[in-house]
């Protein structure tokens, strides 16, 4: 849930509560006080209002009696008395009006030989002067401010430990990061709300930023360790041409040509790098062309078919795709694919190789795979061999060359023409991958 929600509705839960507790104090303690209060006065006023109308009868018609005994009520109990006649007009009044205290006004009535002769306006002084609740409503009083204070108090409680001090947590590991200090204990929370969402967005930017830094580490040893080899190779046998006694023609040749084929496997070494750094940075431009599918994977399918030959190997197209199916593809780029699946094949087959390729049109989309009976990969690794330099066993890699991005950059390229690359185990029990582009 949103902060924007949840502080409201959190602090109206607050409220909620402390009302609650306070009305419960009152219907415990203080509501048979305050109906008891309230009987006994209405019970005693009425007591008064009964001797005011006997005393004002019993002197009646002797005003002066009359007065007398109205000003001892008066004295004795707070209680102005006006006296009215039939008309209207004041006969008499005790007290003195003060409007600053508060007053109960009733009216009776006396009668004579039953006949009305005087109304009487009796002012009772406010019952909260003489009431013995008003203390239990001070005790009220503390009780809500006391629970007041627990509301304060949990309001801050709640504040510190749900929105500051998770803050103030943050606040020291920005402070880490900035010195790109990347040792942060930063535990994935499971709040819903704002400070949630930025706390694991921040772990997930942590964790790419530790998967990055290793990647590049791992650039750093894949380079020197795949460049070394071949290196090693060139080293030795120019020192050969060059010291010791002069090698014959044919020795020369040979020698020559072995470093030349290690100085082709350190250019496409270095090629590879350089088109995933390039495709890192997406500094990759893609040229997009129309290519009709039918010539293209004929003209592919014969230079493959030609280099399985020269090793003993063979190869099988399968094409189901009618003609006239055109391809919206950088048609460079989509050959550097065929390319990298084929040589992948070749580099890890045994010597009876055969390669398959299968061809289909499904809607929309080409799949297009190519299968080897090769040494293939385990089942629980085929989700990783298109990670950037992840080999399936590093030492037989080193040996048979690559730098383990081959496939990685088929996946760019897949990924750059809206398609999707994916590797399973083939019928002949080597490696399988399939890919799926877009067609018009």
């Amino acid at each position: 849930m949103s902060i924007k929600y949840k502080m409201p509705l959190y602090i109206l839960t607050v409220f909620i509560i402390f009302v609650v507790l306070l009305l419960g104090y009152f219907k415990l303690f203080l509501y048979d006080d305050l109906r008891a209060g309230v009987d006994n006065y209405w019970l005693h006023y009425d007591q008064i209002n009964q001797r005011i109308v006997e005393e004002i009868m019993s002197s009646y018609p002797d005003r002066k009696e009359m007065g007398n005994n109205l000003q001892e009520i008066y004295e004795t109990e707070n209680i102005r008395v006006k006296i009215l006649d039939t008309n209207g007009n004041t006969v008499m009044e005790t007290g003195d009006q003060d409007d600053k205290v508060p007053i109960l006004k009733q009216k009776e009535t006396a009668f004579y030989n039953n006949n009305l002769v005087y109304i009487m306006e009796i002012m009772h002084p406010s019952p909260l002067r003489n009431f013995r609740w008003v203390g239990s409503f001070g005790r009220l009083r503390m009780i809500g401010f006391t629970l007041l204070g627990f509301v304060i108090i949990s309001i801050i409680i709640y504040l510190h430990y749900f929105i500051v001090k998770p803050l103030l947590t943050l606040q020291k590991i920005l402070d880490k990061f900035s010195y790109n200090d990347l040792s942060i204990n930063l535990p994935y929370t499971k709040r819903q709300d704002e400070i949630g969402y930025f706390c694991n967005k921040f772990y997930e930017l942590v964790e790419r930023l530790k998967i990055s830094r290793k990647e590049q580490v791992d650039v750093i040893l894949s380079i020197s360790h795949d460049l070394k080899t071949p290196l090693t190779s060139v080293i030795g046998f120019s020192e050969r041409l060059m010291v010791g006694k002069r090698p014959t023609e044919e020795r020369t040749r040979e020698y020559s040509a072995i470093i030349y084929d290690k100085a082709q496997d350190m250019n496409i070494l270095l090629e590879e790098f350089h088109e995933f750094a390039i495709n890192e940075l997406q500094y990759t431009a893609f040229t997009k062309i129309k290519v009709e599918f039918g010539p293209f994977i004929e003209e592919l399918s014969k230079k493959y078919a030609e280099e399985l030959k020269e090793r003993h190997g063979e190869f099988a197209l399968e094409n189901h795709v009618q003609n006239g199916v055109i391809m919206m593809v950088d048609k460079d780029k989509l050959k550097r694919v065929f390319d990298n699946l084929i040589s992948n094949s070749k580099k890890y087959g045994n010597e009876n190789l055969k390669i398959k390729m299968i061809c289909i049109l499904e809607g929309k989309k080409l799949k297009i795979s190519i299968e080897d009976n090769g040494s293939g990969v385990p089942v629980e690794e085929l989700d990783k061999i298109f990670d950037n330099f992840y080999r399936v066993d590093k030492s037989r890699s080193s040996n048979k060359g690559g730098s383990g991005l081959g496939l990685a950059i088929c996946k760019r390229i897949i990924a750059a023409h809206g398609g999707a690359i994916w590797a399973y185990k083939s019928a002949d029990g080597g490696l399988g991958i399939s890919f799926s582009i877009p067609v018009k």
